[in-house]
């Protein structure tokens, strides 16, 4: 059945930025090998995560995204993980499988730098002959897109208990490449309670930067909960629980405060992890990042 747009114009407006921009995760900080593949198998036990984020509820055709990994150390030097990614823009989708390599050493009694490679393929889908168009006789929409390419990226960390910063590119064969530059510390404020502060800044080539802001509270390192703010783009609250098995869930909720804020679009971001601990080990302290 034929999809329908507003404007065969604003898809392909809308075409031109998907094809250039990473979709974002306002919970990036619990989803980072997402965007860094330094970070796959650092945490002693095998992990399971899933993450999803639903962008601009209400408009027909609004970006989602679905991520999927699974890492872990393979020796006190090398970690590894598997990644699957899917987005969806209208008639357009995106899906990249990849593996990410890890080695790390310690620099300092508290700290370790971490160096990642990801290597994998990507697969960019057009569905040109599914949309309605005011001529159907026009060549662009006669058939559909479907490519597939090579993906390489790499990354960097350097991180101790308390606090992390990192700097990956997650793609860098694309026209358009996008680095990710982030940090987060915690602080202790009484026995239970740590104020916890991250923050990410994306660039892309030829295209405006985006700035994050995550200040959150911390509860006995299990309960968080924390506000978010891009400026010129949307601001909300979320939370995050670490419970007893080890499984983990987090919440984000965002208003758009563009262009679109009049049409009052909200954002919803879930994510999910499940440690598999090694026979004989249990997690007395979660970690911070």
């Amino acid at each position: 059945m034929k999809k329908s747009i507003l404007l065969a114009s604003i898809l392909f407006s809308a075409t031109g930025l998907f094809a250039q921009q990473d979709p974002h995760l306002a919970l990036y900080v619990f989803n980072p090998t997402m965007y860094n593949p330094s970070y796959a198998g650092n945490a002693q036990d095998p992990e399971l995560s899933l993450a999803y984020r639903n962008q601009w509820q209400g408009i027909e055709g609004a970006p989602t995204t679905l991520f999927a990994s699974g890492q872990s150390m393979l020796t006190d030097a090398f970690g590894g993980g598997l990644m699957l990614q899917s987005d969806q823009l209208g008639p357009i989708q995106m899906t990249s499988i990849a593996t990410d390599l890890n080695y790390r050493i310690k620099v300092s009694e508290v700290s370790k730098l971490a160096v990642g490679l990801r290597l994998g393929m990507s697969n960019y889908n057009e569905a040109l002959t599914d949309l309605y168009v005011i001529d159907p006789n026009d060549p662009i929409f006669q058939s559909d897109i479907n490519q597939w390419n090579p993906m390489v990226g790499y990354g960097a960390m350097v991180y101790g208990d308390r606090y992390y910063l990192s700097f990956s590119s997650p793609g860098i064969l694309r026209t358009a490449q996008h680095f990710y530059a982030s940090g987060g510390f915690a602080l202790p404020v009484q026995a239970d309670w740590d104020f916890r502060f991250s923050s990410q800044y994306k660039i892309v080539t030829n295209a405006p930067g985006s700035l994050d802001l995550s200040p959150a509270m911390v509860y006995k390192r299990r309960y968080t909960i924390g506000a978010t703010v891009r400026p010129g783009s949307a601001v909300g609250a979320w939370m995050h629980l670490r419970l007893g098995n080890g499984l983990s869930l987090g919440y984000s909720m965002e208003r758009t405060t563009s262009d679109l804020a009049p049409f009052g679009p909200m954002s919803h971001d879930i994510v999910l992890s499940l440690p598999l601990y090694l026979p004989g080990k249990a997690v007395t302290s979660p970690r911070y990042f």
